[in-house]
């Protein structure tokens, strides 16, 4: 999102720029470590563990690593490291990695190295404010020291809306990759205060998460409906997610598709195909789709 300030909006120039802008933060809360979190990724960690291994290394900055296929390695940033951690090389998509440690944008920095670089980058007319692109290579050819700290477990970046909307599905079925249920490691939600969700008595649900204030009267299959969809009498809603009330109108039929806050599909109008070859539909916050118009 842009940043606003009392002067007007500006977009964010890098994912360094982003921590940049609100410096004025970090700063009047003074910490010691910084963590710093890329807000379009689905995971569990115990950042005590990676603060605690920060700790030990005497790090300047740790990074939140995870071995990913070697054929798909040229698709990260790459890190190479030595045995005990301390990472000797970053490299930004290589075309012929030496590694298989994808950084996963998860840092802790030093609080004062962490605004002290952040305010020299931010005056580089040559840098793009980048983490990976500018801050990282930079620690290094300082000699500051960098670690990794390896994690194995689910994780998947939704950056996009076919990894969105694939994710999404991951957490359906008997036995999903990522148990948003579990009572170890709870997902904290924001807490809803509207009313339980209502089914029709000729409705279907099936392998679907529904959530307050949701009115089901069609059928659902293996699909997400959020906080006060609803889904008609004789429509259908497969494979699919409904953000925050979006309607479905009677006899409306919704397949792979990804609704908008508050969108509406008018009755008896189809969305999006069975044919997984297809990008999944997409339809944008407050849209109105009649017929013609799918």
């Amino acid at each position: 999102p842009p940043y606003a300030t009392q002067t007007g909006g500006a977009w964010y120039e890098g994912t360094a720029d982003a921590v940049t802008q609100n410096l004025g933060y970090i700063e009047t809360n003074d910490p010691e470590y910084v963590l710093i979190l890329s807000g379009d990724q689905l995971y569990r960690m115990d950042y005590d563990d990676m603060l605690a291994t920060h700790k030990a290394n005497n790090a300047d900055l740790t990074i939140a690593v995870m071995p990913v296929p070697w054929e798909e390695a040229s698709r990260f940033g790459i890190l190479t490291a030595e045995d005990d951690g301390r990472i000797t090389k970053f490299s930004e998509k290589p075309k012929q990695p030496d590694s298989n440690l994808a950084s996963m944008g998860i840092y802790i920095f030093n609080a004062d190295l962490l605004v002290e670089t952040l305010k020299e980058d931010a005056n580089d007319q040559n840098s793009s404010h980048d983490f990976g692109g500018d801050i990282i290579p930079k620690l290094l050819a300082d000699g500051k020291r960098l670690f990794t700290y390896k994690f194995e477990g689910f994780w998947r970046d939704v950056g996009t809306i076919s990894s969105y909307h694939e994710t999404s599905m991951d957490l359906l079925g008997p036995n999903p990759a990522f148990d948003i249920f579990s009572t170890t490691f709870p997902i904290m939600s924001n807490a809803s205060t509207r009313p339980p969700a209502f089914v029709g008595k000729d409705a279907t649900i099936d392998d679907s998460l529904v959530a307050n204030g949701c009115q089901v009267y069609g059928t659902v299959k293996h699909s997400i409906l959020s906080t006060d969809a609803y889904v008609g009498e004789r429509a259908t809603v497969i494979d699919s997610v409904l953000l925050p009330g979006a309607v479905v109108k009677d006899g409306a039929n919704v397949v792979r598709a990804i609704l908008g806050e508050n969108s509406t599909v008018e009755e008896n109008v189809s969305v999006g195909s069975v044919d997984t070859t297809k990008d999944t539909a997409v339809i944008g916050n407050d849209v109105v789709v009649g017929k013609g118009e799918n």
